[in-house]
C-alpha cells in the first residue's frame, strides 16, 4: 500500500512500514474496544468504558514516555504505546463486560467463523498476488486484484457462515425489511 502511495520514496516506505505493521495490530483491538463499549452502553453501564479510556490514557503517556525516549526504540515508541493503550482498555472493558454479563458474554462462542472467513480471505488474496506478481513487475494489478479478491472471498463466506443473514444484505444495499 505504502510503495503505490509513496512511489519513488523508498526511505519514507522504509521508515513508516514497520511503524505501521504495529499500528495495523492496534487496529484489531480499538474495533474490540467499540465493540465491547457499545456493549457496556447497552447495559447501561455508561461509566465502565470511561473508566478504561482512562487507563488506557494513563498507559498510552506514560509507555509513550518511556519508550519514545529510549534510544533501542525512538519512534517505534509511539506505535508500541498506541498498542498498549489499546490492548488496556479492551482488557479493561473484557473484565468489566465478564462481570456485567455474569461470565456469559458469548464472544468467544462468536470467533471462530469470522476467524476463519478472514483466513479463507487472506489466503485467497496471497493466491491472487503472488502470480500476478511474477506475470507483471507493476504491483498496482495485483495488489488491487487482491484486495478485491479478498473482499469478495470474505463477504461470500460471511453469507455461507451465516454471519450475515439475509435482512443484513438487505440493509447493505438499501432495501426496507419486509
Amino acid at each position: 500500500i505504502l510503495s503505490l502511495l509513496f512511489a519513488n520514496q523508498e526511505e519514507a516506505i522504509s521508515i513508516s512500514a514497520p511503524l505501521l505493521s504495529v499500528l495495523g495490530v492496534s487496529v484489531l483491538f480499538s474495533c474490540l474496544i467499540t465493540a465491547t463499549t457499545a456493549v457496556l452502553q447497552s447495559y447501561r453501564r455508561v461509566l465502565l468504558p470511561i473508566l478504561s479510556l482512562s487507563a488506557g490514557a494513563i498507559v498510552k503517556a506514560v509507555s509513550a514516555y518511556i519508550l519514545v525516549g529510549d534510544a533501542r526504540f525512538g519512534a517505534m515508541g509511539a506505535p508500541l504505546s498506541t498498542l498498549l493503550s489499546n490492548f488496556t482498555v479492551f482488557g479493561f472493558n473484557f473484565a468489566f463486560l465478564a462481570r456485567v454479563t455474569k461470565g456469559k458474554t458469548g464472544i468467544f462462542s462468536q470467533l471462530p467463523k469470522p476467524l476463519f472467513s478472514s483466513a479463507v480471505a487472506i489466503a485467497a488474496s496471497y493466491a491472487a498476488f503472488v502470480p500476478l506478481t511474477s506475470i507483471t513487475s507493476n504491483q498496482t494489478l495485483p495488489f488491487i486484484a487482491a484486495l478485491l479478491v479478498a473482499g469478495a472471498m470474505y463477504l461470500l463466506l460471511c453469507c455461507a457462515t451465516g454471519i450475515v443473514g439475509k435482512d443484513d444484505l438487505k440493509i447493505l444495499i438499501h432495501k426496507k425489511n419486509t
